[in-house]
């Protein structure tokens, strides 16, 4: 979210202590943007810590530390998927955090930064592409910015996905109400001792018979200024998704431009492919992608094109990827996906992850 020029900024107290988010007086333009687990943030634990348990209260408010987490909740218990979740997170503790980012609407450790109005547009928040793939016909590209037209288009007709020979779904972020329309895939990245969430990951004889598979990678950017450092951290704070950037701090005197830093941003991709039942064709998938910081520069210039370079009578020249975010590299490339390759989506859908690989892979 870009700040607004006539909103108040809120600037935290120096401390002398520093850690990798570099020194602490960090001007912030929203509260709404501060990130957990920062000295601007203060106590990240006041939702709770893993030993005694989470006090984000049904409707997503936080509960004072001397009542019952759940049953103290005055407000009434949530139902449909909210409920579905909770009745999950005792079996499964994990699931806890998904039910916690749906009724806060974004990562729970926000919470006590957000107003309701912040609550409701990161709740609605949409950035969905969809591609269809046809034999023999240039791929089909939708794109929803908007909840309402994303659940119109898939309560149509013409929505039906048995009807393609391949339909992805490319998500950047998460909010509340694209969980609800497409599903959810684990995002969370931390493993703080306290959190009160952790995903462990899978034994790999488990993981092999998921429909599903996460990709945890370091996306790196380079910033000349301390600003336009801190500028990136604000814009972090701005996901739905708990991202931050830290610093690398390996600044070499007569080498780099004085103040400059390299910012390392832990990063995750995730893709699913549904499992067709009985009367089920096609083939369904959803890739999970971050938002990428455009803040500084991405480092070296960033990956080399997944291309070979053309011939020179080749006319046109192949413009390339766009290199705005990563949403759109993405888009790009999976679009730009061989004839045979297309043909072979049913015999092997991880085609439609391919060149989603070789991105994270070059970072």
């Amino acid at each position: 979210m870009s700040p607004q020029n006539d909103k108040p900024r809120f600037t935290v107290k120096p401390s002398v202590l520093e850690t990798a988010w570099g020194p602490s007086g960090t001007d912030v333009s929203s509260p709404n943007n501060i990130l957990p687990h920062t000295q601007e943030a203060g106590d990240s634990y006041d939702i709770g810590d893993v030993y005694d348990g989470s006090r984000i209260g049904q409707s997503g408010e936080l509960l004072k530390p001397n009542l019952p987490t759940r049953k103290a909740a005055t407000t009434k218990p949530p139902t449909g998927y909210i409920s579905y979740l909770e009745s999950l997170s005792k079996g499964w503790p994990h699931i806890s955090y998904l039910a916690g980012f749906m009724k806060v609407t974004t990562s729970p450790p926000k919470l006590k930064f957000l107003t309701e109005e912040y609550k409701n547009e990161r709740a609605r928040r949409t950035k969905v592409t969809t591609l269809d793939f046809q034999h023999g016909a240039p791929v089909n590209r939708t794109d929803y910015s908007d909840i309402d037209r994303l659940s119109k288009a898939l309560g149509s007709p013409a929505s039906c996905h048995d009807n393609v020979h391949a339909r992805l779904f490319i998500v950047e972020d998460l909010s509340r109400d694209v969980i609800e329309k497409l599903g959810h895939i684990s995002d969370y990245t931390w493993n703080n001792t306290r959190d009160p969430w952790v995903e462990l990951p899978d034994l790999d004889i488990v993981s092999r018979k998921r429909s599903y598979l996460h990709i945890r990678y370091v996306h790196t950017r380079y910033f000349r200024n301390e600003e336009s450092l801190k500028r990136s951290r604000e814009q972090a704070g701005g996901f739905n998704v708990l991202r931050r950037v830290d610093r690398d701090g390996n600044w070499v005197h007569g080498a780099d431009v004085e103040g400059s830093d390299v910012g390392l941003v832990r990063s995750r991709t995730s893709f699913w492919i549904r499992p067709n039942k009985n009367g089920e064709t096609g083939i369904l998938g959803i890739l999970l992608i971050d938002p990428t910081i455009s803040e500084g520069f991405h480092i070296w210039g960033g990956y080399r094109n997944l291309q070979d370079c053309p011939s020179m009578t080749a006319d046109p020249v192949p413009p390339g990827p766009p290199r705005t975010s990563a949403f759109e590299d993405v888009v790009y490339w999976t679009s730009s996906l061989a004839s045979e390759e297309i043909a072979n989506i049913d015999r092997d859908p991880r085609v439609l992850f391919k060149n989603t690989l070789l991105i994270v892979y070059s970072e």
